[in-house]
């Protein structure tokens, strides 16, 4: 089986793999928070796709399915995947107090993002704009002109 994640502007993901041989009477769907580690088993039936919900901003989720046959055993589960929920900001802390501020976000496929800067919450311009991306990861971003205001507010623009 192959699974692939796709992401969505909600706290979701949808997964899908490719139909095993036949014989299958279904699918399992293995979730959790840790590397081999499931906490969450949902029968999706014959489907080969499924939405997962209710996934928290900025946490690392593995996923892996298995198929089941008639009597109710299962296969070897397929390759584990991770994904990292998009939309959350983290501001990661500076050497010096003259560094620029530097935040991370994790991006997901398909999606780009504008990380836009304010000082007084009125007015927002926009300092990066990433690229569509292309995987799943956290990305760095550096805010050079974050010095030059006592104030400096951030934030994050999924397209």
């Amino acid at each position: 089986m192959l699974v692939c994640a796709v992401a969505s502007a909600s706290q979701n993901v949808s997964l899908g793999w490719r139909p095993d041989a036949a014989g299958v009477a279904g699918y399992y769907i293995y979730a959790g928070v840790t590397s081999g580690s499931y906490f969450t088993k949902t029968d999706v039936g014959t489907n080969n796709v499924a939405t997962i919900s209710a996934l928290n901003e900025g946490q690392t989720n593995y996923f892996t399915v298995t198929a089941y046959n008639q009597a109710g055993i299962e296969s070897a589960p397929a390759a584990e995947i991770a994904y990292i929920v998009p939309g959350v900001l983290r501001l990661l802390p500076k050497a010096t107090s003259s560094d620029p501020t530097t935040l991370a976000l994790p991006v997901a496929p398909g999606h780009w993002y504008e990380l836009q800067a304010s000082s007084d919450l009125k007015s927002w311009s926009t300092i990066y704009q990433t690229q569509p991306a292309t995987s799943n990861a956290w990305t760095q971003i550096s805010d050079p002109q974050s010095g030059l205001y006592s104030s400096r507010y951030y934030r994050l623009v999924l397209h």
